[in-house]
């Protein structure tokens, strides 16, 4: 048991140090979010505030994107991962706490998009149609790693891109369903 705990505290140790650069980009995304806020309640056509509050998700989720494209692409150079494709499922987990929080991080890097897709886009409402969505994005990104070499094709990388998009979602339900029970009571 002692050796379990020890090996989860190292992988979410890993995990952290692993979030150092994209948290870079932190400083320069919050000054986004406040421009695009002043321009969303500038601009927004309805008093309640609901159009806005759309506008105002886009742009988190445009940052989001544009960060997971800086890390999925930009932060490595063309041809570094001399184009390799992996389709053995799980492989990635490996034997050690650097492959499990990779395997991780892989899950966490696509919960925002489970969570932003459905509040910009009312038709991503449907959770299937989400995960379906996030599903297919993640398969076009490793096989754009693969052609550019700037990453590794891995069914595990599908897998668990997917996998963070469902529980985005599942989060997003579970959100607005205690929501929705506050405004009961």
């Amino acid at each position: 048991m002692a050796i379990i705990k020890f090996m989860w505290c190292e992988i979410i140790k890993q995990i952290l140090a692993d979030m150092r650069q994209p948290l870079q980009y932190v400083p320069w995304a919050l000054v986004i979010v406040v421009l695009g806020l002043v321009v969303t309640i500038v601009l927004s056509e309805k008093k309640d505030g609901k159009k806005a509050s759309v506008r105002f998700f886009r742009i988190l989720f445009a940052i989001y994107i544009l960060v997971v494209i800086q890390i999925t692409f930009f932060s490595r150079e063309p041809g570094s991962r001399n184009g390799c494709m992996n389709l053995d499922l799980f492989s990635t987990w490996g034997y050690s706490v650097v492959t499990h929080a990779f395997f991780i991080e892989n899950i966490l890097m696509t919960v925002p998009f489970g969570i932003l897709a459905p509040l910009c886009f009312h038709r991503l409402r449907p959770m299937w149609k989400c995960v379906v969505l996030g599903g297919v994005c993640s398969v076009l990104t490793e096989l754009s790693q693969y052609v550019t070499k700037r990453g590794y094709c891995e069914v595990d990388d599908m897998l668990t891109n997917t996998i963070g998009v469902l529980c985005g979602c599942i989060l997003l339900w579970l959100i607005e369903l205690i929501i929705k029970q506050r405004r009961k009571k």
